[in-house]
């Protein structure tokens, strides 16, 4: 029960603040801005950003402009945007219930993050945490354990607090499955902190604003 008052409560403070009307209003900017671009490192960017919206409302969508994303950005030789792009679709899988491809894709992002040398391998960061939720899926909660932790490996200067309020929540949902309860609690009240803090999500919209700028859409 205590964790599917989280649930709701993470979501709403996520996901609500975002109108589906305020929504379609950046799916059509969006959209425009790539009917414009003739650049094709800004049009990776705009087609990642297209991907990370629709997976929130259509799936189908969110597949079709993350294929686009990844082929321009492995054209372009940009691995940071295919990395973070294969990790949303992959997660998009797995809420289609095609746990294999969802594997498959995540798997990708890890390799290519393997070719990096600096700090833009924690682009990877949601292919671990897809990883995680689909092993968790499958039973497997040592390996998904194994993701979930992976994502608090990597570089500290460019995580965000809400990153870490659900890699928290993660570990605490294996964490209960394996009947360790005090562990849940624990992760729990760790993921609870971070949503009630308002400086952590000021400074997670701040984040994204930087990397925004680091990726070409601003």
């Amino acid at each position: 029960m205590v964790l599917v008052v989280v649930i709701l409560f993470a979501s709403c403070i996520v996901y609500g603040q975002t109108s589906k009307s305020a929504l379609a209003i950046q799916l059509d900017s969006l959209k425009a801005e790539l009917n414009m671009a003739r650049n094709d490192s800004l049009r990776a960017a705009l087609l990642s950003q297209l991907t990370m919206n629709y997976a929130r409302i259509n799936p189908d969508s969110a597949i079709h402009y993350g294929e686009k994303a990844i082929e321009l950005a492995k054209k372009i030789d940009n691995k940071e945007i295919a990395i973070n792009v294969l990790g949303f679709i992959g997660d998009v899988y797995h809420s289609k219930g095609n746990l294999p491809k969802g594997l498959e894709v995540c798997l990708e992002a890890i390799a290519l993050s393997e070719e990096l040398m600096d700090s833009q391998e924690t682009s990877v960061s949601p292919a671990y945490s897809t990883l995680g939720d689909i092993y968790t899926d499958l039973g497997n909660y040592r390996q998904a354990l194994y993701f979930y932790n992976k994502m608090f490996e990597l570089s500290t200067s460019v995580q965000n607090e809400l990153g870490y309020a659900f890699r928290h929540y993660g570990r605490a949902s294996v964490y209960e499955k394996m009947n360790m309860l005090d562990s849940a609690l624990h992760e729990l009240e760790l993921s609870k902190n971070i949503f009630m803090n308002p400086l952590s999500m000021l400074l997670t919209g701040f984040q994204r604003f930087i990397r925004s700028i680091r990726i070409g859409l601003i």
